[in-house]
């Protein structure tokens, strides 16, 4: 699963890197100062260190701009709403993963693989140890132990582009999360990874909806294992109040509290 991201990069940065247009309700957020304004924070968004599902996060589809078809760099709320949905209940905005093998013919999540096909731009994720899977692994822990977080980073720096679907329900943009078998560095601790976008012809297949399925499918494999780096991070990420660059520092055994 992927139950926590960060996104701390500003909005015009993502729209520069991908090649994106910024949405008309984005930039207008990002136009208007948000009360007791400070460098970081503007009306709608807010770098976050420590975002969970139910949050509203940044968000890249294909669009028809001025220029033709191109990028559009929007809000959506993480915990999708199937179309079918009449109104937002618990069951399903818990809808925030949605698991590769299974994607494109569960009925929640089918019709959004086949048209509503997403790039989430993040730059680290969180997973915690899976004490099952470490026990498959020879390494169990005691089941009152806590879990301990890692934080996942682009080895060659700029960020991740994690594959999402997504659907528009009563005006609203909901997306989830696609999840694959996880490679070696995330399998250390866990069994599942988020499925990523790693080069612009990976990108551009994902959104276009003209592209085969056989070959959107072949997308959501794991990352290779030198995309990435593992770091130990603090207990305190595992309490989604808890926000900050300090989130993502690395943590010895002696800072590895829950706070």
């Amino acid at each position: 699963m992927c139950g926590r991201i960060v996104q701390a990069t500003s909005p015009e940065e993502i729209a520069r890197e991908f090649g994106a247009d910024l949405s008309v309700a984005l930039r207008e957020s990002l136009s208007t100062p948000a009360p007791g304004d400070t460098s970081l924070v503007r009306a709608g968004w807010y770098p976050r260190w420590n975002m969970a599902p139910s949050s509203r996060a940044l968000v890249i589809a294909p669009h028809m701009g001025e220029r033709g078809e191109g990028r559009q760099l929007g809000y959506g709320s993480w915990g999708l709403i199937p179309h079918w949905q009449k109104a937002r209940t618990t069951r399903v905005s818990g809808l925030f993963n949605a698991r590769a093998e299974t994607v494109a013919t569960l009925p929640s999540f089918r019709d959004a693989f086949r048209t509503g096909r997403v790039l989430v731009p993040i730059d680290a994720f969180y997973e915690w140890e899976n004490p099952e899977h470490l026990a498959e692994l020879g390494r169990p822990i005691g089941k009152r132990e806590p879990k301990q977080p890692w934080a996942y980073l682009p080895s060659t720096g700029g960020r991740f582009a994690l594959g999402g679907i997504a659907t528009e329900h009563e005006g609203v943009t909901t997306f989830s999360l696609i999840t694959t078998q996880a490679n070696s560095v995330v399998g250390r601790i866990h069994d599942r990874m988020p499925v990523m976008l790693r080069d612009e012809a990976a990108r551009a297949a994902w959104l276009d909806a003209g592209t085969h399925l056989d070959d959107v499918a072949g997308l959501l494999g794991p990352a290779p294992e030198n995309y990435l780096t593992a770091r130990r991070v603090s207990r305190r990420v595992s309490n989604a109040r808890n926000e900050g660059p300090d989130c993502l520092t690395e943590a010895g055994v002696e800072g590895l509290g829950l706070v």
